[in-house]
Order: C-alpha cells, then sequence, then structure tokens
C-alpha cells in the first residue's frame, strides 16, 4: 500500500470519526452503554471474580456492537443513499479506501466506549488497561461483520435489519457467564472466546484453555475478514455500476 493510499484513509477515517461525533445515533447509543453498565454492575452482584469477568465482557461486547457498528452500518447506508461513495471514487478515492477508513472509524469508537463504560463502572486504571488490551482482538469479528453488513446495506432500513443480529452474537456470551447450561454454546460464538479471556485475566473459571481461546479468535477474525472481502466485492460493483449510470 502507498503512501498516496494511506494518505486517503487517514483523512476518510478522520472525516468519520468527526462524523460520528456529531451523528445523534451514536450520542444516544453512548448513552445507552453507560446505561446498561449501571443495569448490568446491578445485576453482577458483589465484588467476586465471576462478576468481574462478567463487566469485563460487558464492556468489551457492548462497545463494538452499540457504538463501533454505527460508524459502518448506519454511516455507510445512509452514505449509499445520498451517493457519497460515487463522489469520492470520482475524486479519486477507492472502495478499498472507503471501507478501511470506516473501519478504522469503528476501531477508534470502540475503544473509546471502552474507556467510557470502564470509567463508569469505576475500573481502576490496571483492569481499565487489560480491558482495553482485550477489546483489541475480541472486537475485531463484530466490527468486521458490521463493515461487512455496511458495504451490503443499500439504505438505512436494511442496516437496521441486520444490526439486530450483530447484537445478539456480541451480548449472547454474557449469558453464558450467567448460564452454565448456556456457556458451552455461547463461548463458540464470534465473542465468546472473549468472555473466556475475562475469566482467564480475572481468576474466573474459564471453560476453554489459552490456547482454544487464540484459536478461536483467529477462526472468527478469518471467517469474518472473509466475509468483509466478499462483501467488498459486490458493494464495489454497486457504486461502478451508479456511475456508469451518471
Amino acid at each position: 500500500m502507498n503512501s498516496n493510499a494511506l494518505r486517503n484513509i487517514g483523512i476518510l477515517a478522520t472525516h468519520d470519526i468527526r462524523v460520528a461525533a456529531r451523528t445523534p445515533v451514536m450520542l444516544v447509543m453512548l448513552a445507552a452503554c453507560v446505561l446498561l453498565m449501571l443495569v448490568f454492575s446491578s445485576i453482577a452482584g458483589g465484588p467476586d471474580l465471576t462478576s468481574d469477568a462478567f463487566l469485563m465482557t460487558t464492556v468489551i461486547a457492548v462497545s463494538p456492537a452499540f457504538t463501533g457498528s454505527i460508524c459502518s452500518l448506519y454511516t455507510m447506508s445512509e452514505e449509499i443513499e445520498r451517493g457519497v461513495p460515487a463522489t469520492l471514487v470520482q475524486s479519486g478515492m477507492t472502495t478499498r479506501q472507503i471501507a478501511a477508513g470506516k473501519f478504522l472509524c469503528s476501531y477508534v469508537w470502540t475503544l473509546i466506549t471502552v474507556v467510557l463504560c470502564g470509567l463508569t463502572l469505576g475500573f481502576s486504571l490496571e483492569r481499565l488497561s487489560v480491558t482495553l488490551a482485550l477489546s483489541i482482538p475480541a472486537s475485531l469479528p463484530i466490527l468486521l461483520v458490521s463493515l461487512g453488513c455496511g458495504l451490503l446495506a443499500s439504505d438505512q432500513m436494511k442496516s437496521s435489519i441486520y444490526s439486530l443480529p450483530i447484537v445478539v452474537l456480541a451480548i449472547v456470551p454474557l449469558l453464558g457467564l450467567i448460564s452454565n447450561s448456556l456457556r458451552y454454546m455461547a463461548c463458540f460464538l464470534p465473542m465468546g472466546f472473549a468472555a473466556e479471556a475475562a475469566c482467564l485475566v480475572t481468576g474466573a473459571p474459564a471453560t476453554l484453555s489459552p490456547a482454544v481461546i487464540a484459536v478461536l479468535c483467529l477462526l472468527w477474525v478469518a471467517a469474518s475478514a472473509g466475509f468483509v472481502v466478499w462483501a467488498h466485492r459486490r458493494y464495489k460493483e454497486r457504486i461502478v455500476r451508479e456511475i456508469e449510470r451518471i
């Protein structure tokens, strides 16, 4: 990737981050995350190892599903409706650079939300740092799936439909930490390995070994990245057709 491509991605990502900060949906989702942290902290109960793992997983799961996905799902579908991607391509950008900018924007807002949620829960600096470090790989599958769905969404109605399974996939592993009957299924879902990793770092009983957790992480990242590649191909074809009609 040449310096011009990196510069374009940086310009797009910076613009998207600023736009997201002014988007009412993003502000609502940030407020929802804070409220959820307060609710889940009361559900978790007293200060024990399982509660620590539950709260850490909550922060890691909610952040990409609620705010990170906004940058790719809703923003991309809104831009498609306004013909923004076609304009960007005609100005010298590529669809790959547009997608990369959206992904970086999603990543940044996810990490911002992790910090905000951790502070809401009163995490210490050390615990917040660990949660942030876990979020970097753990949020990848959800963010990549959100990006793929954003590339496929041609309007905001479709993006709303796509958002539901994304939230479910992210939140279900939390139920696994509450119910042992669901845990063996939940730990193999996209955010399941993050829940098990949170158990390991907090000292709570974990169902999976560190090696299995790492393998699951790599498999989900590879699978979601493959989905993005396929979705991008469809997205690029749609933008090319739109430009040809102009």
